[in-house]
Formats: C-alpha cells, structure tokens, sequence
C-alpha cells in the first residue's frame, strides 16, 4: 500500500502531473449500511469496437463484508477491496429539470480509463488519508462492479 504523505509530493501528483484525487467519506456509513462506504464520481472509459467513445458513469464503493475488508472495520482506509461501481443510466418519458441536473453531475465527473494512476482521499473529518492506487486492467460496463483498483507501489 502506498500512503502519499509529503505535502509536496502530493502537490507534484495533482497539480503538475495531474493524478485524479476521488474522495472516499470514511465518517459516515453509506444509507445506513455497517462499513459500506460509497465516494465520488468518476466517468470511467470503455471502448468497444462498436462504440469507440464509450464511458460508464460510475461511483468509488467500499464494503466492509468482502474478503480483505472484514477484519479492518476500524481503519476502512486499508480495505483491500476498492471498486467502481456502475451507476444506471436511463431516459425517462418526463425528462425535466432534475434529469438535466443529474447529467450536469455526471458530465463534471473525471474522465478515467484502465490503468491510469488515481489517488484516493479517505475523509474521516477530522484527518485524511490518501492512497495511491491504479485502476485495474478490465473495465467491463455491463457488471456491477466495472473496474477494481489495485496497489501501487512505488
């Protein structure tokens, strides 16, 4: 596991190599759930032949019940299992003001594709931990799981 902790060499990776940072708020469960945690947005790319230009909209999703994560509920920022989780996409027949907004937030997400460096910021309000990690060689947009981020260490 590779933890940035030099302020300069994380103002190197986002300012001038440009490494996309994807927050993960590790103070608060997701709806409820024990040790889930789900963080930003990204847009992940996955091209076909058919559809060269494809993305998947997708959000950073941690679950405390998966093997690794188990026995870290008291540090999540050392769960072993980080993925991208698929978001649904769909048009409804009353496309209106909310639909709009939610492409907006979408459209703003980072552009990420396989293999590409990212640094995850695990918030837990009162410190933060940021991870670098890589984001795995498949990227399938038709599971739930799209892409798994793994290790890097450097």
């Amino acid at each position: 596991m590779k933890f940035i902790t030099n302020r300069q060499e994380i103002a190197r990776l986002m300012n001038i190599e440009d490494v996309p940072a994807i927050r993960m708020d590790v103070s608060k469960c997701m709806n409820g759930y024990e040790h889930c945690y789900k963080g930003g947005i990204v847009k992940i790319a996955c091209p076909s032949k058919r559809y060269p230009d494809m993305t998947h909209n997708c959000t950073i999703e941690m679950f405390g019940d998966e093997h690794g994560n188990s026995d870290k509920h008291d540090t999540p920022w050392l769960y072993e299992r980080i993925k991208f989780g698929g978001e649904m996409i769909g048009l409804t027949a009353s496309f209106g003001y909310s639909d709009v907004m939610e492409l907006v937030k979408w459209n703003n997400a980072r552009m990420i594709k396989a293999g590409d460096i990212v640094l995850v910021v695990f918030d837990r309000g009162d410190a933060c931990f940021i991870r670098k990690m890589r984001v795995g060689a498949h990227v399938d947009p038709f599971c739930t799981t799209v892409a798994t981020l793994e290790d890097v260490d450097e």
